[in-house]
């Protein structure tokens, strides 16, 4: 939830770290590895994005979100 906060308010750093804290302590949290593949998709790092599209659709394949991460980022644009 600080996470979407922090991303809204335009402090991605802090999303991001919110982000990879919540992986860390549970690493099926899907919305997080597809807010962070779009928060860096956002920033142009296309590797990161991928990483993290590739994980949420390891995750669950069916997610709609997910796949239209992966969609996203195979597209190479936000």
């Amino acid at each position: 939830m600080s996470a979407r906060i922090n991303q809204r308010r335009g402090d991605q750093e802090s999303a991001i770290a919110a982000l990879k804290t919540a992986i860390f302590w549970d690493s099926r949290l899907i919305d997080a590895h597809i807010l962070l593949g779009r928060i860096f998709l956002e920033r142009g790092d296309l590797g990161e994005a991928r990483k993290y599209a590739a994980s949420a659709m390891g995750i669950d394949a069916n997610n709609q979100e997910a796949i239209a991460l992966q969609r996203q980022v195979t597209m190479g644009r936000p």
